[in-house]
């Protein structure tokens, strides 16, 4: 979770995290930027388990 944090919101910090936690149990919106940056780290982590 603090990985996909960081690489979302560019830092590793509790507040990070606790903000993609709230935002997976439906506490508050995904912003549109969010989405479209988690579909681009679901792609890249595919890449990396097809290349293994």
């Amino acid at each position: 979770m603090t990985n996909i944090a960081d690489k979302l919101y560019g830092g590793r910090s509790r507040l990070h995290t606790r903000k993609l936690q709230d935002r997976l149990k439906g506490r508050f919106a995904f912003q549109p930027w969010e989405v479209d940056r988690l579909n681009e780290l679901k792609e890249q982590i595919i890449q990396h388990l097809n290349t293994k």
